[in-house]
């Protein structure tokens, strides 16, 4: 009996270890959407190996400048004053010219100036009145506006929606059709630790908001062992 007990404990105790190692041996490449600055939305991911407790590596780091910034465009000839679709903005020796609508998927912002302000403020709006910048602190609405931004699927438009090409956003390098700036970047990374010690993902992209950054990078980092982003399981 005593040899059954024995054997039954050790057994269990097999059937237990593998059990969780079935359960936390994967691989998964998370993603965390949201602000980096007041001018730029950033996805977050990287390459996460759970037998190698805590060890991120192989991180993308994907910026996309928000409308304030791909929205202004370039005049380069006479500018008409009754434009309706183009604000021009004049600030001293400062001289800029906003499109007035732009659309990130279905949905239509406007443009609002804010006179106080020198340079002047630009705020695009929804039809809520609410800033789009407002609305990214919300990692769902910044993973949509950003998956807009790959499908190309944001727009200079007229107060009819419909799309005005006769100025370009002044982001277009090389003549690209597409009217925002998407910077990637990626490093390598080894680490092996707890999570709380981990060191800031900040210190490796110093250009961008320290608290906004390092939040990109816990969002992407909580969701490592969703099984939505796992890519691999090890038996």
């Amino acid at each position: 009996m005593k040899k059954y007990i024995i054997f039954l404990f050790i057994f269990l105790s097999l059937f237990i270890v593998s059990a969780c190692k079935t359960e936390t041996n994967f691989s998964s490449r998370p993603v965390g959407y949201g602000l980096v600055d007041s001018d730029h939305v950033a996805s977050l991911s990287f390459d996460y190996m759970s037998v190698r407790p805590n060890n991120p590596n192989s991180f993308m780091f994907n910026v996309y400048a928000l409308p304030h910034k791909w929205a202004q465009v370039k005049v380069d000839d006479e500018f008409d004053i009754n434009n309706p679709n183009i604000e021009k903005l004049v600030d001293g020796y400062l001289v800029r010219y906003f499109a007035k609508y732009i659309m990130v998927d279905n949905e239509m912002y406007t443009l609002v100036v804010d006179s106080s302000t020198n340079p002047k403020g630009v705020s695009y709006q929804n039809s809520e009145g609410i800033d789009i910048i407002d609305l990214m602190i919300d990692e769902e609405a910044a993973k949509i506006y950003i998956e807009a931004v790959e499908a190309n699927n944001v727009y200079i438009v007229t107060e009819e929606r419909l799309l005005y090409d006769h100025y370009q956003s002044i982001l277009i390098i090389d003549e690209s059709s597409h009217p925002i700036v998407v910077s990637r970047r990626g490093l390598q990374v080894s680490y092996v630790g707890e999570n709380d010690t981990m060191p800031e993902f900040w210190q490796n992209f110093r250009g961008y908001d320290r608290e906004l950054t390092n939040q990109l990078f816990d969002r992407a980092l909580a969701k490592a062992f969703d099984a939505e982003y796992k890519t691999q399981e090890y038996k």
